[in-house]
């Protein structure tokens, strides 16, 4: 069963943020960024807040669905302290990450030679996988790391349906036998 590591949030909080006055108050630094925004920590759930004048926000770091509601009350409460009166917020959840462990390490090349994905060594060091909208990246290791959709349903009965090609691609020592 794969394992949820990141949750990406975007969202609105309906009004314009006065972003000098937020990073004075919570004496935190702006980012200098073509986009003016600032960037609240939030220590419990452990997350970080990218905030912009507009009113949109974008929460990363997450790794339990259970959280976000919180987060996003910590974000409105931080918001209130500051003067800025928050009625609704809205979100939408943008990606999700997961990972996941083989039992077996990988062949990487063989993943390219049986065209089941793309494996470049000089640009990445790991194999590329994509079925759908969900990318597969597939460490030598057996490591697998998984985003591109917002469904956990279909992640997992997609990751099952390729466990048996990747199969296929284990890697072998000198002697043949499975590392």
């Amino acid at each position: 069963m794969v394992q949820l590591q990141n949750i990406t949030v975007s969202g609105d909080l309906g009004i314009k943020i006065n972003l000098n006055n937020v990073a004075n108050t919570l004496n935190l630094n702006m980012i200098p960024s073509r986009f003016k925004r600032i960037q609240l920590k939030i220590v419990e759930p452990k997350c970080n807040v990218f905030v912009y004048s507009n009113g949109k926000y974008v929460i990363l770091g997450l790794n339990k669905f259970g959280d976000l509601k919180f987060a996003i009350y910590k974000l409105k409460e931080k918001l209130k302290s500051c003067g800025h009166k928050i009625n609704k917020i809205s979100f939408n959840i943008s990606n999700l990450v997961f990972s996941d462990k083989l039992p077996f390490r990988i062949n990487l090349n063989e993943i390219h030679r049986r065209k089941i994905g793309t494996y470049e060594p000089e640009l990445f060091p790991n194999a590329v996988v994509k079925i759908k909208d969900i990318t597969f990246l597939i460490f030598h290791t057996g490591k697998v790391i998984i985003t591109g959709s917002n469904d956990t349903h279909l992640i997992n009965k997609t990751f099952n349906e390729i466990k048996n090609e990747l199969s296929l691609c284990q890697a072998f020592d000198e002697k043949r036998s499975i590392v």
